[in-house]
């Protein structure tokens, strides 16, 4: 009798105990850091394979197919737009025109790097005149630093600031 009573009273307890865990566990999966941290690490795995992929050649042009893996990186980046940890700027410059000589000045600036620190960019590219747009996504501590940095080179005079003389 005294057996069985131990039994069940161990049995009760060590069911408490793994209620508690999973409570604990679900609690941790679902907090933020942890997300951040997921998504970060799913969202370089996708950078990782898309750039993996063997390079598609024509001619003398040599480019990559981005498919599923460029849609996997797409999704984790947005999901840590909506977890806060990375912010997506857009910008639509009054001076910068595509396409011009100070757009692909612009466009290798930023293909370049040499520019605030960001997880990636788009910039368009049409064959008629018009203000450049660009879209960042940058951690949300380097904000403020592109902005100031599109509104240094959204000038009139960028040729004459930034292209200088051949």
């Amino acid at each position: 009798m005294q057996m069985s009573y131990n039994r069940r009273r161990l049995t009760r307890s060590l069911v408490a105990v793994c209620a508690v865990a999973f409570v604990v566990a679900v609690l941790l999966i679902s907090s933020s850091p942890f997300q951040i941290r997921y998504h970060e690490w799913q969202m370089q795995r996708a950078w990782d394979a898309m750039w993996a992929q063997p390079d598609v050649q024509h001619r003398n042009l040599v480019g990559k197919v981005l498919g599923d893996d460029y849609e996997r990186y797409a999704y984790h980046r947005q999901q840590l737009v909506r977890l806060g940890a990375v912010r997506e700027l857009h910008y639509k410059f009054d001076h910068v025109l595509i396409p011009s000589d100070e757009g692909r000045h612009f466009h290798k600036r930023l293909v370049a790097r040499d520019c605030p620190p960001c997880i990636d960019f788009e910039a368009d590219w049409r064959g008629i005149p018009q203000p450049m747009t660009l879209t960042v996504w940058c951690y949300a501590n380097d904000a403020e630093t592109w902005d100031r940095f599109v509104a240094k080179h959204d000038v009139p005079d960028y040729s004459a600031r930034f292209v200088g003389p051949d």
